[in-house]
């Protein structure tokens, strides 16, 4: 950035504190857009004019015409002067991150939702050793845990599965196995897109017990299979796989845990299998992992650094005797790439 390279002038370090500032505001105004159903009110009924908005919405008139303005000047909200008054329609912003029954926009919902369960929180005595006042368990204990975090995982698997399928040919691969492998969505989207292909889910107890009801659903029983199993504790993976993947997994551990999951990989695969990582690598989406690393300061079950750049992979992939194969171009169309190593 600018001031890295330059001389700070008094302009300058103004503009760097203000933009600091500036950014909570704008997270501000998001959850706003959110907790209102701003996008979806606007998006799916038309234009609204101001008085009609404020009515519709409750607001205290004086506010939400603060409010309003600065939506509009964040491009959040466009707006127009008409006989009637104001007139509201979905500004740039909204038009981009706005699409209804999109599973992306759900995801961006659930992120706001899951931000404000932390930025609430007294953050100087939380790190002065204070008390969270929502806890978190990872990994899940239990069904009542489980069925959250499958479920978020199952309707945010769009993405990945794109990135996957642009850069696998899972014409090639035999047996899969998907280590952490959620309730088994990508496992049947993957049997169902690949005839040949057999999947392997590899997960705790809870999680398998839910990829066992979407197998039987989905009829793939006689491919997609479940393994039960604890990656941090069991010493090795279930064998007979000639591609091991690990996707939206290891960036929820630390890079010297992920080594050891690295490791159990390349044991429990014969010379010439491949490992996958698939993630949002920190290099390419460092606003991403700021986002999401900032919350894990509130849960203590997470580890430290867990989203790792594609070189910190590569690094660690070699030292344990992989080969590096292929890091995928990233496309418009997700935040993930694709990391293939052999086993040489």
């Amino acid at each position: 950035m600018f001031w890295f390279k330059k001389k700070f002038g008094q302009r300058d370090k103004a503009n760097l504190y203000y933009e600091l500032l500036a950014g909570g505001a704008r997270t501000k105004l998001l959850e706003s857009v959110v907790n209102f159903n701003l996008a979806e009110l606007i998006g799916n009924n038309g234009p609204i004019l101001e008085p009609d908005l404020i009515k519709t919405l409750g607001l205290h008139p004086l506010r939400a015409k603060k409010w309003l303005f600065l939506l509009t000047r964040e491009n959040f909200l466009h707006r127009k002067k008409t006989n009637g008054g104001y007139i509201y329609s979905l500004g740039s912003v909204l038009n981009m991150l706005f699409v209804n029954n999109d599973p992306q926009w759900w995801f961006f919902k659930q992120m706001v939702y899951s931000w404000q369960t932390v930025t609430y929180e007294k953050f100087y005595d939380v790190l002065k050793g204070g008390k969270v006042s929502i806890t978190y368990q990872w990994p899940p204990r239990n069904e009542q845990e489980s069925i959250p975090i499958e479920n978020w995982m199952a309707r945010t698997a769009t993405y990945p599965l794109i990135t996957l399928y642009s850069a696998i040919d899972f014409n090639d691969v035999a047996h899969l196995l998907d280590i952490g492998g959620g309730d088994g969505t990508m496992a049947c989207a993957l049997a169902n897109k690949f005839p040949n292909l057999k999947v392997t889910v590899y997960n705790l107890p809870k999680a398998c017990e839910l990829a066992r009801l979407k197998i039987n659903e989905a009829g793939l029983a006689d491919r997609v299979h479940v393994i039960e199993g604890d990656f941090l504790v069991d010493d090795l993976f279930p064998i007979g796989c000639d591609l091991i993947l690990f996707s939206r997994v290891l960036c929820d551990w630390s890079s010297g845990t992920a080594k050891k999951l690295l490791l159990k990989a390349y044991r429990s695969i014969e010379k010439g299998g491949q490992v996958a990582i698939c993630e949002a690598f920190q290099e390419n989406n460092k606003a991403f992992a700021l986002a999401w690393e900032f919350r894990y300061i509130f849960w203590d079950e997470l580890e430290t650094e867990v989203f790792k750049s594609s070189f910190t992979y590569k690094k660690i992939l070699i030292d344990i005797g992989f080969k590096i194969n292929l890091l995928s171009k990233l496309s418009n169309q997700s935040i993930y790439a694709v990391l293939i190593a052999d086993k040489i």
